[in-house]
């Protein structure tokens, strides 16, 4: 995972992973693929969650609401690290 690019959104430290399989990643429990959350004006839904050994948080991978393309994660990815 390229932790090189992180932000911190209402206390939930987000990574960016850049791809069709998830957009950002967070480490956070008690979450289900499908929950729905806003991060700016973008509607992202827990696609897969990464579950770790010895008590570590799982990986949340979070992919937008709806169809999305290279040129979108693009956008996206200027919009949160400008």
């Amino acid at each position: 995972m390229n932790t090189d690019l992180s932000i911190t959104i209402q206390g939930q430290r987000y990574l960016w992973y850049g791809g069709f399989g998830a957009v950002l990643i967070s480490r956070e429990r008690g979450k289900h693929v499908g929950d729905v959350r806003k991060i700016n004006t973008t509607l992202l839904c827990i696609a897969n969650i990464w579950h770790k050994p010895w008590g570590r948080k799982p990986e949340v991978c979070w992919i937008p609401v709806g169809d999305f393309d290279a040129q979108w994660i693009h956008t996206f990815k200027q919009q949160l690290f400008a």
